[in-house]
């Protein structure tokens, strides 16, 4: 047993290292990296990963704050301003562009600012099923193309019913 662990010891010890300088020793398959040089490459790794996702927007740091996966959706949305007390229409309706959608809410493009915190939503489930749901603007933001772009939360259905005279009214875009 004792000769056993000698002999694989003077295997070990046979077993050269190639010195660290030299590239193309560095590269060979027995070449153990030290913790330096591991630490130095995911450095180098995480930069390159940092460059490369800076890339894809001017602010990255934004996508990290969000909470939800958001999915593109185009398409014009009936929105009517609601009293914050009752939660009651306080307005007339008009229209806006949906950007995206998430679990918890949506973003929306619209021409005019809107001045009311609340706001009802007529959602389209199935083409023939539409709710109004109440949601709650947290944002908006001015863009490059002279539009608003605001977000809402959906808190949750509207507890007034869906006036049919919305949909003959001439509507504005907001």
């Amino acid at each position: 047993m004792f000769s056993e662990t000698n002999s694989t010891e003077d295997q070990n010890s046979q077993v050269e290292q190639p010195e660290a300088s030299n590239p193309v020793q560095r590269e060979s398959a027995h070449y153990v990296p030290t913790s330096a040089e591991v630490g130095e490459r995911i450095e180098h790794l995480l930069d390159a990963t940092e460059q490369l996702t800076a890339s894809w927007s001017k602010s990255f740091h934004h996508y990290d704050q969000r909470r939800d996966h958001r999915i593109p959706h185009e398409a014009d949305l009936l929105l009517v301003p609601v009293a914050d007390q009752d939660e009651m229409p306080n307005g007339d309706p008009g229209l806006v562009l949906c950007k995206d959608v998430s679990n918890n809410g949506f973003a929306f493009y619209h021409q005019k600012p809107i001045v009311h915190r609340k706001v009802a939503i007529l959602l389209p489930f199935t083409p023939k099923r539409q709710e109004l749901m109440l949601a709650k603007l947290v944002w908006c933001r001015f863009t490059q193309h002279n539009f608003y772009c605001s977000g809402a939360r959906v808190l949750r259905k509207a507890s007034f019913p869906f006036d049919k005279r919305w949909t003959e009214m001439e509507l504005s875009q907001w």
